[in-house]
């Protein structure tokens, strides 16, 4: 028995040491991978954001906000920390991290619309995966997100069934900045198909935007919050439209944010600037960049969110 028992833990511990070296390989292939849902964290784990102006929210920031743009026409350092198809409650985790490993911000520019107050969970979660080892991220993470307990502790267990990731090192980098640029063009198909949506807020993310607006009062960080542009048809189907805009402008006053909408522009009745209806090409993008920079300069001084 005593040689079984032996026997058994020499093996346990030549697979738990394999296991550990696979999720070690694993975890940083995946860190320094140029897919753009891994991509995205990097800087931001290894204190490289030195931004002065940051972008948050969710594919309506990621995909249509210019870092390019904005360090031009601001003469700033910006950083987009938009994550794709993320609620406010991702949101605030991915912000909470920054602060963690970055210095502090002058300006957010907070992406508001009809999904940020609802709560995500389970979406794209692998962009979680190279990081889980990391004790605050863990801790960060599983507080908005259901990870199971073996993904969570079990060395490489969560790395099942993906591939180990093989990037070209001569590829340039899809982000800039964290900025993702979409060369699209329109697709009315979802559009056609949908009959009505409606702006949901989910109580627990209510409750971490209200301890992100405190949050950014203490510390003296100025918060924007912006409204994207919409294609036109598409923003007429939120059938509770009034009720979304009163509760952001609610939060609003009481943190006395201001909000700039872009839902009414011109070229939010053109198709040649989006891919679809809630989100714009790279075209529509880089406009609506810049017109959001200038409108900014009204808003800030040099001391405000400049070099």
């Amino acid at each position: 028995m005593k040689r079984f028992l032996l026997k058994f833990a020499v093996f346990s511990l030549v697979c738990l040491t394999g296991c550990v070296g696979m999720d070690l390989l694993f975890s940083r292939r995946y860190q320094q991978s140029a897919q753009p849902l891994y991509a995205a964290w990097y800087d931001l784990m290894h204190g490289r954001v030195q931004a002065k102006v940051i972008v948050n929210g969710n594919s309506r920031a990621w995909a249509l906000l210019s870092p390019a743009i904005l360090d031009s026409v601001l003469n700033t350092t910006s950083y987009n920390l938009g994550i794709d198809g993320s609620a406010f409650n991702r949101q605030s985790v991915k912000y909470r991290l920054f602060r963690h490993y970055n210095p502090k911000p002058s300006l957010i520019i907070q992406n508001i619309d009809h999904m940020s107050m609802e709560f995500t969970d389970g979406y794209q979660r692998s962009q979680f995966y190279p990081y889980l080892w990391n004790p605050v991220f863990r801790k960060a993470v599983t507080s908005v997100e259901s990870i199971p307990f073996p993904d969570k502790y079990l060395p490489f267990f969560r790395y099942r069934g993906m591939p180990l990731p093989e990037d070209d090192p001569h590829t340039t980098p899809i982000l800039y900045k964290g900025y993702h640029a979409q060369d699209l063009h329109w697709n009315g198909k979802a559009l056609r198909n949908l009959d009505s949506f409606r702006f949901v807020v989910d109580p627990r993310t209510e409750t971490l935007f209200d301890e992100f607006l405190q949050e950014t009062a203490k510390e003296g960080i100025r918060v924007v919050f912006v409204f994207a542009p919409f294609y036109e048809e598409g923003f007429r189907k939120i059938e509770n439209r009034q009720e979304m805009r009163a509760f952001y402008e609610k939060y609003a006053r009481r943190y006395n944010i201001p909000i700039l909408d872009y839902t009414t522009l011109d070229i939010c009745r053109d198709t040649a600037y989006f891919y679809n209806a809630t989100h714009m090409n790279r075209r529509g993008a880089e406009l609506y960049s810049r017109t959001l920079a200038k409108d900014l300069l009204s808003l800030a001084t040099t001391e405000d969110w400049g070099r």
